[in-house]
C-alpha cells in the first residue's frame, strides 16, 4: 500500500470570477513538486444560488501558458453518459473514470502526461481498495462523507490526503454513510530530474523570464483573440 502522508484541512472559500466560490486546496506556490504533474486545485462544491436575471455568472476570458486544465482540458466536451462506471469488489461502491484506466476501462478526458482522475463512490461500511501504479503521485479529495483512510487516518469533506509515491495502491472505508472521493494519480513530470516551477496568476513557467516573457506576449495581443 502507498503510505499516508498527510490530511490537509479544508480551507475557505474564495470566489474565482463572479460565479466560482471554491476551495484553494492547493496551489504551486509551496511543495509543487512532490505533487507533480498536479499544479494546483480549486474544489468548487455545490453551492446554491438564487435566481438572478440581467448578470451573467462565470469567469471571462483568461490566458493560460504551461498548463493545462484537467477538467476541461483542451475544452474537451464530455457529458455523463461518456464516463464509463467500474463497480468495485464486494459491492462496495463504483468508479466514474474520467480520466486513466480502471479494471480495463478508460476514461474520455485525455491528458498530456499519464494520470488516473477518478471519482469514487464508497458504501456506507465498505472498504474500496484501489489501486495505483508504484511511483506515480496520488492524491485524494474527499467530496461528501467521511472516510478512513488506510485503516488509520480519518478524512472529511474537501480535506485533501496525500498518499507516497511508492506503494500499489490505496484503501477508503466509508465511515457512518456513503462517501465520495476524487482521486488523482498521475506520472512524475521529468522525474529524478527536479524541475523548476515558478508561478504567477495563470502562468506557470520554469523561470522568471518565462513569466515575464510570458506577460510581455499576452500584453501585446500574441496570445490570439476571442471573439
Amino acid at each position: 500500500m502507498k503510505t499516508l502522508r498527510s490530511v490537509a484541512q479544508a480551507p475557505g472559500r474564495h470566489w474565482v470570477g463572479d460565479g466560482f466560490p471554491v476551495q484553494g486546496l492547493f496551489g504551486y506556490q509551496q511543495g509543487a513538486q512532490s505533487r507533480s504533474p498536479f499544479l494546483m486545485l480549486d474544489y468548487a462544491a455545490p453551492t446554491h444560488f438564487t435566481p438572478k436575471t440581467g448578470k451573467r455568472r462565470g469567469v471571462g476570458a483568461h490566458p493560460h501558458r504551461g498548463f493545462e486544465t484537467v477538467t476541461s482540458a483542451r475544452y474537451q466536451a464530455i457529458v455523463d453518459a461518456d464516463i464509463p462506471v467500474v463497480p468495485l469488489d464486494g459491492g462496495a461502491g463504483q468508479v466514474r473514470v474520467i480520466a486513466g484506466d480502471c479494471a480495463g476501462h478508460t476514461g474520455p478526458a485525455r491528458t498530456f502526461t499519464p494520470m488516473n482522475v477518478w471519482d469514487v463512490q464508497v458504501t456506507a461500511g465498505h472498504t474500496a481498495t484501489l489501486a495505483q501504479p508504484d511511483g506515480w503521485t496520488t492524491l485524494m479529495v474527499v467530496l461528501g462523507g467521511t472516510v478512513q483512510v488506510n485503516g488509520a487516518a480519518l478524512a472529511q469533506q474537501s480535506q485533501c490526503v496525500i498518499f507516497s509515491r511508492e506503494g500499489t495502491g490505496v484503501q477508503v472505508q466509508a465511515q457512518g454513510g456513503d462517501a465520495r472521493v476524487l482521486l488523482l494519480s498521475g506520472e512524475p513530470i521529468d522525474e529524478p530530474i527536479d524541475e523548476p516551477i515558478v508561478g504567477y496568476g495563470p502562468f506557470v513557467m520554469n523561470s522568471r523570464s518565462e513569466i515575464e516573457q510570458a506577460i510581455t506576449d499576452f500584453n501585446s495581443g500574441r496570445f490570439g483573440q476571442v471573439r
